[in-house]
């Protein structure tokens, strides 16, 4: 049952995750798309990694849990299925970024 999440337009990870949207995300789908699809948008993970870092999370495995559990990170999720630790591991390794 999809429902709507609405997020305080004063939240701090609200107004980064508006803020990144101006960002040119071109280099980062180029690299990114040779080397695997991602059934996730690399802007979209990005956007997540970002905010995991402005809250002190960095764990693969504790950045899953905030895009389980927290509304915000479900928000910027966009509707897509929540992120696994070993994608964002495997975003994150690639030095080509």
């Amino acid at each position: 049952m999809p429902t709507e999440i609405r997020i305080s337009k004063h939240n701090a990870l609200y107004q980064a995750s508006t803020q990144l949207e101006g960002l040119d995300f071109t280099k980062l789908y180029s690299v990114y798309s040779e080397i695997r699809k991602l059934r996730i948008e690399p802007r979209v993970l990005f956007k997540v990694l970002v905010c995991a870092y402005m809250k002190g999370v960095y764990s693969s495995r504790k950045i899953e849990d905030l895009c389980r559990e927290n509304m915000v990170f479900r928000w910027m999720l966009e509707d897509q299925k929540a992120l696994d630790h070993c994608t964002i591991a495997r975003f994150r390794s690639n030095r080509n970024l």
